[in-house]
């Protein structure tokens, strides 16, 4: 594609700003995929309800774009165009809320966990217990979705 917009001479665009178009949507499909992956490979079977929001709004933003992208061949209904853009900045700013939410609920699931293991690993050692039992444990639960 970057080909293409070396080839031609006049665009409606600046040459630089269609070359961060295109980089940031090949960023966002790769991630995308690493996404994929990694839904396979932690073999995950149920989304908490802010991700279910979040892949909602997602498929929002994806129809939209596929409006959007036929009307930057003419340019003839700026003011469409401008509507969704804004609709896709409000709902970037949803899905960023939704992000925010769900790492805060994650750090605080885990935390509580950890907190919990540093204890009993605090009240093993003042026993003169071995505390490779709960090492082990510690090691597996990081790795169970």
């Amino acid at each position: 594609m970057l080909t293409a917009v070396r080839r031609t001479f006049i665009t409606p665009f600046d040459r630089g700003d269609i070359k961060n178009l295109i980089t940031a949507m090949d960023d966002a499909i790769d991630q995308m995929q690493q996404t994929a992956k990694a839904v396979v490979l932690f073999e995950v079977r149920s989304f908490e309800p802010p991700m279910r929001e979040m892949g909602g709004l997602l498929v929002e933003c994806a129809s939209l774009v596929g409006r959007a992208l036929p009307l930057m061949q003419s340019i003839a209904d700026v003011s469409m165009l401008t509507a969704i853009t804004e609709e896709l900045t409000k709902l970037e700013g949803r899905v960023d809320d939704l992000h925010d939410i769900g790492l805060k609920e994650l750090f605080l699931k885990h935390r509580d966990a950890n907190h919990g293991l540093h204890r009993r690993r605090r009240d093993l050692q003042a026993s003169g217990k071995s505390c490779r039992p709960l090492r082990r444990r510690r090691q597996r639960d990081q790795f169970d979705p």
